[in-house]
């Protein structure tokens, strides 16, 4: 399956050495369906196998490497989804042709093309796509990088799309397999380098343009720094997360198309890291059908409490994801909640605040249409702007904590 590569580099910025011929074969998605029988709850029996899976490690460019030498090579002879007509790469391979008549190995091609692209493409916005840098002569790391990547490809040189970040910078450049051997290869800044280099390092893959896996039920990249199931396909009305994917842990859970219609609850293993990235949390825009997430109580990273998702560490007490369908809302316990806490839910009708707050502070909750009750504990201090933009009938009930029964006060 084809994906668009994200351009957020674009705009911030104006292993051992092994072959890379392995073969696909044994990549296998964990079965969904297989359960875990043991635990005393329901949701016990829906959390995903543990299985042999290896997990990535190392840095960033180490976990890009061996997720591509997991693969085949001759994956990364694909256009994916690069904005380019049959006439324009044409007239661009006609072009490459001549510049590199009479070489024959694929590196001697290669920085050729690196050292073309890098002295006669000027270094300034423009658009990204191949074909305007190509004819403008202009171009930022983004429109580079894809301009060196058709000029390879016209050549039959497998060459893999790359965003992340570069001595701190937002950045793009690419993976190219040369004569059997990766390299990273950045026309930005003219140079490149086998993947054993230490100095591959200092570039910090944050997305791969290729696939890790994908049946007809998912599809699976590398996106975000992990390892990402990022499209479900197909699944029960209690859908698992796997636990891996073409041999490797799965860390990440976050869909970039909706989730299909019938899936209403979702369980989380002890592998899944992540729901997102930089706050795009895929769950909230392409999740609107789910009603209930459920998370390992093993996983160490993320736990649920009252059906809400919370990060271990960090703003813990802030939820990191809440269920579109969910309707009430009782949150995590803590002494003083600011601002963001519960904003732009569209179907919550009562928000509980538990014992032991003591201070809720401007626009703790806001943009919820369809807000009916907020429960507050009778002592808790309540900024002026601490529910804003609530239905004007939506009443707040102060609770008397030592008996439990509520007390009605009209603001």
């Amino acid at each position: 399956m084809k994906k668009t590569l994200p351009f957020f580099c674009a705009l911030l910025c104006a292993g051992a050495l092994v072959s890379c011929s392995t073969q696909m074969d044994d990549m296998q998605l964990s079965n969904p369906t297989d359960k875990i029988e043991t635990g005393n709850s329901d949701s016990d029996q829906f959390f995903p196998v543990e299985d042999d899976a290896v997990a990535l490690e190392g840095t960033c460019h180490q976990k890009s490497m061996q997720l591509l030498h997991a693969g085949n090579p001759e994956q990364a002879l694909s256009l994916y989804d690069t904005k380019i007509t049959e006439e324009q790469y044409q007239e661009i391979k006609d072009y490459v042709d001549k510049i590199v008549v009479g070489m024959t190995s694929q590196k001697a091609i290669h920085d050729c093309l690196l050292t073309w692209v890098y002295n006669s493409i000027e270094h300034t916005q423009s658009d990204n796509d191949p074909y305007p840098v190509f004819k403008n002569r202009k171009g930022i790391c983004q429109g580079k990088s894809n301009l060196l990547k058709v000029m390879l490809l016209s050549q039959n040189i497998p060459v893999v799309s790359v965003n992340g970040f570069a001595w701190g910078l937002g950045h793009a450049w690419l993976y190219t397999c040369l004569d059997g051997v990766w390299y990273l290869s950045d026309p930005t800044n003219n140079f490149s380098m086998p993947e054993t280099d230490p100095g591959c390092n200092d570039l910090q893959p944050y997305f791969l343009e290729w696939t890790v896996y994908e049946d007809d039920k998912s599809l699976v990249e590398y996106s975000g720094n992990e390892l990402t199931l990022i499209k479900v396909k197909s699944g029960d009305t209690k859908y698992t997360v796997p636990y891996s994917a073409g041999g490797f842990v799965l860390t990440a859970f976050n869909p970039e198309s909706a989730l299909p219609e019938n899936i209403r609850e979702v369980y989380i293993g002890k592998n899944i890291v992540s729901l997102g990235y930089q706050g795009l949390i895929g769950l909230k825009v392409h999740g609107k059908n789910i009603e209930q997430v459920h998370v390992d109580p093993a996983n160490p990273y993320l736990e649920e409490y009252e059906g809400v998702v919370y990060l271990k560490d960090g703003d813990t007490h802030m939820p990191y994801y809440i269920p579109d369908q969910i309707k009430r809302i009782v949150l995590k316990p803590y002494k003083i909640y600011g601002k963001g806490v519960v904003g732009g839910h569209q179907n919550v009708e009562e928000i509980v605040f538990p014992e032991g707050v003591e201070a809720i502070t401007d626009y703790a909750v806001e943009n919820c249409p369809n807000l009916k009750r907020i429960y507050v504990p009778e002592n808790a201090v309540l900024g002026k702007r601490a529910f804003r933009n609530v239905p004007q009938d939506c009443e707040v009930i102060r609770q008397k904590t030592e008996t439990g029964i509520p007390t009605i006060t009209v603001d």
